[in-house]
């Protein structure tokens, strides 16, 4: 017997037995305006009103970035973003790691600085 693996990613079908996958990015709080951060709040305690996945962890948020998700309009999630208030700092952020392919992001009151983004002291 024969095993194919395949590097390309698979769209799951449900019922099937596949499992979704994806690759996840950890970082800082700190990219984090204070308005950034309560309207984070805000749409984690009320899931159904953001247009990704909006989690508070306790230490900070998971959100959701699609990563390579060829059936996400990106643009129409970000300018939804823009409109429940979150900065164009983050929205930078949010479509730079989703463009990289990453699917997660946890930002977290413990974890490091990404390069090349700006930071918050508040």
């Amino acid at each position: 017997m024969t095993t194919v693996r395949s590097t390309e990613p698979t769209t799951p079908t449900p019922g099937t037995g596949f499992m979704e996958e994806g690759r996840f990015v950890v970082a800082s709080t700190s990219h984090l305006t204070r308005a950034d951060n309560n309207v984070l709040t805000s749409l984690a305690e009320v899931p159904r009103h953001a247009p990704v996945l909006i989690s508070a962890t306790g230490f900070g948020f998971v959100v959701g970035l699609h990563g390579l998700d060829p059936i996400v309009d990106t643009d129409a999630v970000r300018t939804s973003l823009r409109e429940h208030g979150l900065s164009e700092s983050f929205l930078s952020l949010w479509a730079d790691l989703g463009a990289r392919g990453f699917s997660l992001l946890q930002l977290d009151c413990d974890g490091a600085p990404l390069p090349g983004f700006p930071t918050f002291a508040w």
